[in-house]
């Protein structure tokens, strides 16, 4: 018999081993790596959490990314558990060392011009505007960006513009910022390299954009608590707070909302002609009435109103954009609005400051145009260096001037920076404060609710009809008045006697305004009086009337109507009980 075989050729079979080898490590690894971004392997579940990591990036040798969040990066296991602090974080940046950036002083750097990339003008200007504020090129030229960011393998803007301030503050020679202009739809979805932008739409976006950068480092906006998104570097430098109040002319209930600011857009309306002017139309009382009408919670109905707008903290650097560009191709108002080096705030603070609101000015930029166009011009900016010296920059060309020059343009933009720090307390006594006010006004809500239900007036709505009581006993009329003070006395009063005069002039204004249909209605009101019925639009006018101009402001006359739904909520809550 012949033994059937097959040949083996030694040389093949070792060229195969070494291919199979190299092969199967690398389906092994492609694996590996694939399951990694869906699975969390090789780690526990105390190191995945995304926690405050603070180590030295020169320290660590190899670097992988969190298989959780697909974005923090993180150390080898073995120095990870030596090195890396798992704890929460309040404070993201720490106060103190921003109050070192703020009165850190170079007085050997000089501006540097910049080459205009193709309608670039109004990216340049920003640029120059950053770069001379003086807290975040301290930061950015002693510390850096750069060691601390997140976005290893993504383009980061402020890693470019630490790249361009160190650049702008070696060379005396103008240089092209093409790393950025190219780069535009990174910081600002609607911006477009190569055509004409705005300044201040521009700066907004490169603002936001090194917020969101600083809270990648801990985690993204996501994983932060709003109450830790204002203690990072750039809320410092441009944070502000504004405040919304508006109180009901019927029951005195106060109503404040918060709102972040990061500048201010101002309008100019009428006959302003400085930028104080502007600032009083900005915080000026606003009177909610007749279509606008305000839906009080208390007394649930749309009663009149009176709404102010004001700054509850003032950043460390203001930006206040007066706002030129109306609508159409030719709305740009070039009406001068003269403007001060040395700004006080407090007369538009929500609360008397104690006058270290003081602000000096130290950029400044400008709109050219042609025949109050819109659609295109030319943007130049006047900054000031650490040294006090004013210098105009029009792209790549800089010249020396006096302040007076910079105080006679038609500005577009101001940059202010404060003349002394604000207070490291004030955040957080201003955070507990708003807190304190919320409990204690949920607190007399309470309160007054649970005098309500314990008075003598819940007898009297478990016999009888509501309406009927309101409108017809007089007792009930008193109860309901005594009630009102009570309510009233709850909430803050804080109309001024300004607002009183106010609410005057707006009540003879709508007097005025429904002369010719009430006239009109009364002989079919008297004959309904006289055939004992009412009309139901006696009481909607009551409404209407329910601040009596001749009583104080403090002591506002009540409406009978709209305690209606309050007594309503009483017998709510005496059926559920």
């Amino acid at each position: 018999m012949h033994e059937v075989g097959f040949p083996v050729d030694i040389s093949v079979c070792t060229r195969l081993v070494p291919t199979l080898f190299f092969l199967l490590v690398g389906v092994f690894y492609f694996l590996r790596n694939t399951f990694a971004k869906y699975f969390d392997i090789g780690a526990t579940a105390a190191d995945s959490e995304c926690f405050d990591r603070e180590f030295a990036a020169e320290d660590c040798s190899v670097f992988e990314k969190c298989s959780r969040c697909k974005f923090l990066g993180y150390c080898s296991a073995e120095w990870r558990r030596d090195k890396i602090s798992l704890k929460p974080r309040e404070v993201l940046f720490p106060y103190d060392e921003f109050v070192d950036y703020f009165k850190w002083d170079n007085q050997e750097l000089a501006p540097c011009g910049l080459m205009n990339c193709g309608n670039s003008c109004f990216a340049n200007v920003i640029l120059q505007c950053l770069s001379w504020t003086r807290p975040l090129v301290a930061y950015l030229l002693v510390n850096g960006h750069r060691s601390e960011c997140m976005r290893y393998n993504d383009w980061c803007f402020f890693c470019e513009f630490q790249t361009h301030v160190e650049r702008a503050s070696q060379s005396r020679f103008p240089f092209s910022p093409m790393n950025i202009i190219s780069r535009l739809t990174n910081i600002g979805g609607t911006l477009g390299y190569g055509r004409q932008e705005d300044a201040h739409e521009f700066m907004r976006y490169a603002i936001d954009t090194m917020q969101s950068v600083c809270l990648d480092e801990f985690g993204g906006e996501k994983m932060v608590p709003p109450c830790s998104q204002e203690t990072t570097l750039i809320q410092y430098i441009f944070g502000g707070l504004l405040q919304s109040q508006v109180q009901c002319t019927v029951c005195s209930n106060v109503s404040d909302q918060y709102e972040n600011m990061m500048d201010l857009t101002v309008e100019i309306h009428g006959d302003a002609v400085s930028l104080e002017e502007c600032l009083d139309q900005f915080t000026a009382r606003e009177w909610l009435h007749g279509d606008n009408m305000y839906k009080c919670d208390r007394c649930s109905d749309y009663v009149k109103a009176c709404k102010r707008l004001t700054i509850r903290r003032a950043p460390n650097v203001l930006t206040i954009a007066l706002k030129r560009f109306q609508g159409g191709s030719y709305g740009k108002l070039n009406k001068r609005i003269s403007f001060p080096e040395r700004l006080d705030l407090d007369p538009y603070m929500s609360q008397g400051g104690e006058g270290s609101d003081v602000y000096k000015l130290y950029a400044v930029i400008v709109h050219l145009d042609m025949l109050n166009a819109s659609f295109f011009g030319h943007y130049i900016c006047y900054v000031k260096d650490f040294s006090g010296n004013w210098y105009k920059i029009d792209d790549s060309e800089i010249e020396s001037v006096e302040l007076e020059d910079v105080l006679s343009q038609r500005a577009y933009m101001l940059l202010y920076t404060r003349i002394q720090a604000r207070s490291s307390s004030s955040c957080a006594s201003l955070r507990s404060e708003v807190q304190d006010e919320n409990k204690t006004d949920t607190l007399d809500m309470k309160a007054s609710l649970q005098e309500l239900v314990e008075s003598p007036m819940v007898g009297a709505i478990d016999s009888g009809s509501i309406i009927n009581t309101a409108i017809e006993d007089p007792e009930s009329e008193q109860e309901s008045s005594s009630l009102s003070s009570l309510s009233s006395s709850s909430s803050p009063s804080v109309v001024t006697s300004e607002c009183s005069r106010e609410v005057e002039s707006v009540d003879t204004l709508d007097s005025e305004s429904n002369s010719s249909s009430d006239d009109s209605a009364t002989d079919h009101h008297q004959d309904d009086a006289a055939n004992g019925n009412r009309d139901p639009v006696e009481k909607n006018l009551a409404v209407d009337s329910c601040l009596d101009p001749t009583t104080s402001a403090s002591t506002p006359s009540v409406c009978s109507k709209s305690k209606l739904p309050v007594r309503g909520m009483v017998v709510e809550m005496i059926d559920a009980q």
